[in-house]
């Protein structure tokens, strides 16, 4: 397909395509030239509209749009174009990390300094050194240096709790300033506990880079990422893999054997380096340093105390106080426990903690017992979606659909749930949904479309609370849509709405604004 065939099935006028970066397993990214803002972006569309890799698309998007690090690409906006899906994201000219740190590309830079008639900069203090047999050389300082910038980048996804689990060269740009951007968050999960509805039955990632706990589909910690970088440093220190062979001999081989060191391959390779490389291999997650210990040694200096064991990733921490606002939030879910729906809103200022007080009330509940659902999500400003503030817990119906024992699955499935796939393409991942009997009934007219397809997730939605108290909490509902307004309208009133607990984030003005 041509450029001009792509530009037009994605349907945007606000879009030009310019050229075509690459793809991957997921999704082909591209250059764009946004006539809104008048700038270059990247923009990154879906390879196949199926239900898995729409959702994974918008997890990549969701899980990083709000992060800001020089060392971190940032994203721009979310779109649903009359079913195609697509993000944007900082257009990012360089070259890759191992490209970078090879000494004919430092060489290279100083012709090209040279016949602009700029001074070369080589002398005892800044050297570039031949670092190995073979022929195999590196610009040491740029090792340091841009692996230095990548544990800066890592250290801040992780303490905004994420993994990344596919840190690889390809997946590392670097810019000619020399900044070094992290990338490619197709595989970013958000929590350990995210990592335990995942399958258990195949790895995903990338073999090579993967960590031995990844490639064996366990859970993960930060260690897991810090592990990659090792595999990184020890690609630019010798020229090749610490494992290599297909996916299945690398896979397995990680379980059984040691990694080997660096100077077995590359025996004039920085003493520290090797060292820290070996460390950062090692089996044990525990044993394996952290980012701030990692920085150190990039400067050579002495390595910090190690920590024994690995946290796994949060970013939540104890919650202390208000003890007024969860006892009344806990009378309005009681009411629920007595078949009296409750919509509650949120109300406040940004800054207030009104996140931090749902969350910490609706994982209260959701401990409380096996028949307690939650189904969160947050509406984004910066998404131009369909039904933007149901978009994300649509997403966790689906989830959750796929977890519910058969009887009750083939219980709460309406007579029309087609219907329901075509409003929230994702729910198509439930293949009982899309099997589902249609009524008859003209959904031509957009309309009569629409009335019968919320009707559909009312009845399922009642039929869901018929064994189970379900939660629905949204936040950010500010930014809600007409479209949102309308089901959310749908849901709620009566007669004999379904039971369910509503909880409402809602951003109010401060009196400073």
């Amino acid at each position: 397909m041509s450029i001009v065939e792509e530009e037009y099935a994605i349907e945007s006028t606000r879009f030009s395509l310019l050229e075509r970066l690459g793809e991957g397993g997921m999704g082909v990214v591209y250059s764009a030239h946004d006539k809104e803002l008048d700038i270059t972006v990247a923009l990154k569309t879906l390879k196949e509209r199926d239900s898995e890799t729409l959702l994974r698309l918008k997890k990549e998007f969701r899980s990083l749009h709000g992060l800001q690090h020089p060392n971190i690409i940032s994203f721009g906006e979310l779109f649903e174009d009359r079913g195609k899906w697509f993000f944007t994201m900082e257009y990012v000219r360089g070259q890759d990390f191992l490209s970078h740190v090879r000494v004919e590309h430092s060489l290279r830079d100083l012709n090209r300094r040279s016949l602009a008639g700029e001074p070369e900069v080589l002398d005892d203090a800044s050297p570039i050194p031949d670092s190995g047999q073979g022929g195999h050389r590196f610009d040491e300082n740029r090792l340091r240096e841009g692996l230095a910038q990548l544990v800066n980048g890592l250290m801040a996804l992780h303490d905004a709790g994420r993994l990344h689990r596919d840190i690889k060269p390809d997946n590392i740009l670097v810019e000619a300033s020399g900044r070094v951007v992290l990338m490619d968050f197709g595989l970013v999960t958000e929590s350990e506990q995210n990592l335990k509805t995942m399958s258990r039955f195949f790895p995903v990632g990338t073999s090579s880079y993967m960590s031995p706990e990844q490639a064996a589909s366990a859970n993960l910690t930060v260690a897991s990422d810090w592990y990659s970088v090792g595999v990184l440093l020890f690609h630019a220190l010798t020229g090749r893999l610490p494992f290599e062979g297909n996916f299945s001999t690398v896979v397995l081989e990680k379980q059984r054997s040691a990694a080997p060191s660096p100077n077995t391959y590359n025996p004039a390779a920085p003493p520290d380096l090797c060292q820290l490389c070996e460390d950062l291999l090692r089996f044990e997650p525990g044993r394996r340093p952290r980012g701030e210990e990692i920085l150190e040694r990039l400067k050579g200096g002495n390595p910090a105390p190690r920590i024994a064991t690995q946290p796994s990733v949060s970013c939540e921490g104890p919650f202390i106080g208000r003890t007024e606002e969860l006892d009344r939030l806990q009378a309005c879910f009681d009411s629920v426990l007595q078949r009296v729906p409750q919509v509650v809103l949120l109300n406040g200022p940004s800054g207030l903690g009104k996140t931090g007080l749902a969350r910490h009330f609706l994982t209260q509940v959701s401990e409380s017992g096996d028949q307690v659902l939650v189904l969160s999500g947050r509406c984004n400003e910066q998404e131009s979606v369909s039904f933007k503030a149901f978009d994300q817990v649509m997403d966790a119906l689906s989830q959750v659909l796929l977890r519910l024992p058969e009887e009750d699955l083939f219980y709460v499935i309406p007579k029309n749930g087609i219907l329901l796939t075509r409003i929230f393409p994702v729910l198509s991942r439930v293949k009982v949904l899309s099997y589902s009997t249609q009524l008859r009934q003209n959904t031509e007219n957009l309309q009569e479309f629409r009335s019968a397809a919320f009707g559909a997730l009312r009845d399922l939605f009642m039929r869901l609370a018929d064994r189970y108290t379900v939660c629905l909490f949204i936040d950010n509902y500010q930014w809600a849509d007409e479209d949102s307004h309308k089901l959310l309208a749908t849901l709620t009133q009566p007669p004999a709405p379904p039971n369910l607990f509503w909880l409402l984030g809602l951003r109010t003005p401060s009196n400073t604004e």
